[in-house]
């Protein structure tokens, strides 16, 4: 099983993903910035690198790289790449979480945080990006997907897991213990 998060910038992508690897006893994969050239392979050869044999949660992948579509440097996935890393997945009883939040929202964020490579972005192109975000999800033949905010899982102002969160990981927990379902691999 692979758990895909994606989101803009400052959505709590990283703290759930974090969250995720930790209860789940899985490794975390981080994907920044890809290669300017070669950036199929580089997802697709970190991905089973970092696989264990139960899993990986993975930290931004082909959504983002769409989405950004090279605004922060490093290569573009064309549509027959991007269509094969969406594939992979799919064979692989995948989960995508997109967390998702207003543009007014994350700008106030990234303003808070200082200087990232989204910062500069403008409240425009931050629609526009989490627009592109909305439909790579849509497109996406992963099986399992969900649209949510970060406060459906874990706390805002804890940080502490909500019950929808501890029921998601006794889900996939659950699913991690049985065999895979026509023909996925784990």
């Amino acid at each position: 099983m692979i758990i895909l998060i994606e989101g803009f910038d400052q959505t709590g992508k990283s703290t759930l993903a974090r969250a995720l690897a930790r209860d789940l006893d899985l490794p975390l994969a981080r994907f920044g910035v890809p290669p300017a050239i070669g950036v199929l392979q580089h997802f697709l050869t970190k991905i089973e690198v970092q696989r264990s044999g139960r899993g990986l949660v993975v930290d931004r992948l082909h959504l983002s790289n769409y989405a950004y579509n090279g605004r922060l440097g490093g290569g573009v996935l064309t549509a027959e790449e991007w269509s094969a890393v969406d594939g992979y997945l799919a064979r692989r009883w995948s989960g995508l979480l997109l967390l998702v939040d207003s543009p007014f929202a994350i700008e106030r964020r990234l303003r808070q945080e200082g200087p990232s490579e989204a910062s500069g972005l403008t409240r425009e192109q931050i629609g526009a990006t989490c627009g592109r975000l909305s439909a790579a999800f849509a497109a996406s033949n992963i099986p399992h997907k969900r649209s949510l905010r970060l406060p459906n899982f874990l706390d805002p102002a804890t940080g502490e897991p909500t019950d929808h969160y501890r029921r998601f990981v006794e889900l996939v927990q659950s699913r991690l213990k049985a065999p895979p379902l026509d023909g996925a691999t784990a």
